[in-house]
């Protein structure tokens, strides 16, 4: 991605990680949902979900050439988009909650008056395509690495061919 949405990704990578999942603590109530145990142990697991969420993000800085343009690759672009949207889908918007005084309401469940077993199938198929897009994030971001550091390509590569 180049020009101005690519220096705005760019941008957004290093701020979504953390605006999701400061959004699945406290934004649950917000949308319609109630904050209960699965937003104590969100809060509690947080620095491993962050290294988990920024690893593709820190992979992706070493692409010189990507870096050198101001922008991302393509594929990192798209697997990253589209973990965010399973993160805000199946993580904020599904997951039922549960709390001291029974089972608590996901947004979803309030939007849709879906039931509880839906929105957990809901929530389990969104965390699934959370993880492949993860991976697939973290292969893309090693990929433009590689891609950027061969032998005979590169910008420092080029300049100092007669």
């Amino acid at each position: 991605m180049s020009g101005r949405l690519g220096r705005t990704l760019r941008v957004l990578i290093w701020v979504m990680p953390i605006a999701l999942l400061v959004i699945f603590v406290l934004g649950r109530e917000f949308l319609g949902g109630s904050a209960g145990w699965a937003s104590v142990l969100a809060f509690a697991f947080s620095p491993a979900v962050l290294v988990a969420l920024y690893l593709p993000v820190v992979v992706a800085t070493f692409d010189r050439r990507a870096r050198d343009a101001g922008s991302l690759r393509r594929a990192f672009t798209w697997t990253t988009i589209g973990w965010w949207y399973a993160c805000a889908v199946g993580v904020i918007v599904s997951i039922p909650d549960g709390g001291d005084s029974g089972d608590r309401l996901s947004p979803l469940m309030t939007w849709t008056g879906i039931s509880d077993s839906a929105s957990e199938v809901i929530a389990v198929c969104m965390l699934g395509a959370l993880a492949v897009a993860l991976a697939a994030s973290l292969v893309a971001a090693t990929a433009g690495v590689v891609a950027s550091r061969r032998i005979g390509q590169g910008p420092t590569a080029r300049s100092e061919q007669p």
